[in-house]
């Protein structure tokens, strides 16, 4: 036996890396999103905004194989949508805990992604939130794989590369630097893929 460490290791099977986030302020600003008498204060509404506006600019960092892509299905408890709920495992950010122990669980990246770039991309994130001061769209009550109100995540690597190798957003939060470097790592995924015939290709080409 030996472990993998993939984001879809098998058709229909998916293998995630959720995150949890907690923020922590010493001023005691009162609640302004409610839900079932649950509270959140501004700090973390501009947390969770600041990460739905930044994380589409910053996938490869957390997706960063052309395998976590295959990952993101409906009704897999992997996110198809950039999209918040409370204890909402099919939200990309879920709010979970109560009272002090209420804090973030980014839902995006797989079993592949590098941990530290992961946060890396979320922290970034926050911070945009809450050096902004963004307000979040209002949280996924439904069906979070048909939430019209928010942004779907990329198809696959090659849809996500110029979302982050062209973006304000990801230059200014991380530096032009970091930015090539982790593109060049994703066009360089790409390339292998593009270059190498896999298994599938051979169940459905040789008959």
């Amino acid at each position: 036996m030996i472990p993998v460490f993939m984001a879809a290791p098998e058709t229909g099977i998916g293998s995630g890396l959720h995150l949890h986030m907690s923020l922590w302020t010493e001023r005691d600003e009162p609640g302004l999103a409610h839900h079932r008498g649950q509270e959140l204060p501004p700090l973390m509404l501009r947390a969770i905004a600041g990460l739905l506006s930044a994380l589409p600019h910053l996938a490869p960092l957390y997706a960063p194989t052309p395998n976590c892509y295959k990952r993101y299905q409906p009704h897999s408890f992997a996110p198809t949508r950039y999209n918040w709920g409370f204890d909402h495992r099919g939200c990309a950010i879920r709010v979970t805990g109560h009272g002090n122990g209420t804090h973030l669980e980014v839902r995006l990246a797989g079993a592949d992604a590098n941990t530290y770039l992961a946060l890396t991309a979320y922290l970034a994130a926050i911070a945009h939130g809450l050096e902004e001061k963004l307000s979040p769209r209002p949280a996924c009550d439904g069906d979070a794989y048909h939430d019209r109100n928010s942004i779907p995540l990329h198809a696959d690597l090659a849809e996500t590369l110029p979302h982050f190798e062209h973006s304000t957003i990801a230059q200014s939060l991380l530096g032009n630097d970091i930015v090539r470097h982790y593109a060049h790592a994703a066009r360089a995924e790409l390339a292998w893929h593009r270059t190498h015939i896999t298994d599938l290709e051979r169940q459905r080409g040789i008959r």
